[in-house]
C-alpha cells in the first residue's frame, strides 16, 4: 500500500487565478459532485470544515477524486496550499468517499 504521507498533492491551477484543484489517488465523493459555499454548509464533513478553517478558502468543491478550492483574492496560494495539503492528507486520504446528497 502506498504511504499516504508521500502522495504528492500539488495543486493544479487553470485559467481562473483564484481556483486550484488537488487530485487525490482515490475518490473523495461517491457520485456526482458537491459544492460547499460556506463553513456552515460543511458542518457534516470534518475534512471540508477543516478546509474552511484555512484563512482565505471561500468555496470547496468535491468531484470524483478532486478537491477544488476557490480563494479570497486578498490571500495568496502560498498561504493556503501547505495547510490544505495537510488537511487533505489527514481528512481525505484513506477515508471513505462522501455521499453526494
Amino acid at each position: 500500500m502506498t504511504e499516504l504521507t508521500a502522495v504528492p498533492l500539488t495543486p493544479l491551477r487553470d485559467y481562473h487565478p483564484l481556483r486550484a484543484t488537488f487530485l487525490l489517488p482515490q475518490p473523495v465523493i461517491r457520485t456526482g459532485w458537491k459544492v460547499y459555499e460556506s463553513a456552515a454548509a460543511a458542518s457534516g464533513h470534518r475534512g471540508v470544515a477543516a478546509l474552511f478553517r484555512i484563512p482565505g478558502v471561500q468555496i470547496v468543491t468535491l468531484h470524483r477524486n478532486s478537491v477544488k478550492l476557490l480563494r479570497d483574492p486578498e490571500v495568496s496560494w502560498e498561504d493556503i496550499v501547505p495547510a490544505a495539503q495537510e488537511v487533505l492528507r489527514q481528512e481525505f486520504l484513506g477515508h471513505e468517499p462522501l455521499e453526494a446528497a
